[in-house]
């Protein structure tokens, strides 16, 4: 009761206690939004480039990228995803050999796309043909 009175009579500190708390509460959100970011190593605000669109319709219509770490033509693979990388389901067949098995994948890298496995490396365009993920 004593805040209400103290502020009722004085629209200025009113406003200035308003001004405050709305800031006090802006700050707690950036803060947050930095935590979260922080802990998932993902920028919240950040808008996703073409190629991150791309990698993401490809996960979603499950395709997988079969490669083994260290190896030229697979690291050539991936550099045409560049940043988007973390958006691609990625099978390394030096740390999961069962799972390159049971996918039929006999070589590096291969690309399985409606359960036909595409050996060699496929330039953006290439595979977008063959997944039907557009590439804008």
């Amino acid at each position: 009761m004593e805040i209400k009175k103290k502020y009722k009579n004085n629209p200025k500190k009113k406003t200035l206690l308003i001004v405050g708390v709305l800031i006090l509460l802006i700050s707690i959100i950036y803060i947050a939004v930095l935590g979260v970011s922080f802990l998932t190593g993902k920028i919240i605000s950040e808008d996703k480039s073409e190629i991150d669109l791309f990698a993401e319709c490809l996960t979603n219509k499950n395709i997988k990228l079969y490669i083994r770490g260290g190896d030229s033509y697979c690291e050539s693979q991936k550099n045409e995803f560049g940043s988007s990388l973390e958006y691609l389901d990625i099978i390394d067949c030096a740390n999961e050999p069962a799972l390159c098995q049971e996918s039929g994948v006999q070589g590096i890298p291969a690309w399985v796309i409606d359960g036909k496995v595409y050996y060699g490396n496929k330039n953006l365009e290439q595979i977008s043909q063959i997944s039907k993920c557009p590439l804008n």
